[in-house]
């Protein structure tokens, strides 16, 4: 990790205010076996200890896992090529995502039952609608 002063001037001139400087190298083994070292950079404009930086990495991970990982393997996010309003089907998804997170735990159950019910979705919707 590089902190303050030690920042490279190049890294400083793009990046105004950065403080702190991340380089995390981990071993990622695939599924043939084969492994490869992979490195991540990250930088902050606080100027953190090596405790900061690790707690706030895990926590943006533990924010992509939660997250992320819930609306790509249920909505197929990442899978979508669309980039016209893209950013529209972003706001969608999370609040698809909230709407479903509010009924269970188990979404992907969830979405696969109202892919066989849809009219169940409206009243997700709409909840009056299952008693009329």
């Amino acid at each position: 990790m590089i902190t303050g002063a030690q920042v490279p001037d190049d890294i400083k001139e793009g990046l105004c205010g950065v403080q702190t400087l991340i380089r995390r190298e981990h071993q990622v083994t695939r599924r043939d076996g084969t492994q490869r070292v992979e490195v991540r950079y990250a930088v902050s404009s606080l100027l953190l200890t090596a405790q900061e930086a690790e707690r706030l990495w895990r926590g943006h991970w533990g924010i992509e896992n939660r997250s992320h990982h819930c609306r790509d393997v249920v909505l197929h996010e990442d899978a979508c090529r669309l980039r016209k309003g893209a950013q529209g089907r972003a706001m969608l998804n999370g609040v698809i995502v909230a709407l479903l997170s509010g009924q269970t735990r188990q979404i992907t159950a969830l979405v696969r039952h109202l892919t066989i019910d849809p009219l169940l979705a409206l009243q997700l919707l709409i909840p009056d609608l299952a008693s009329r």
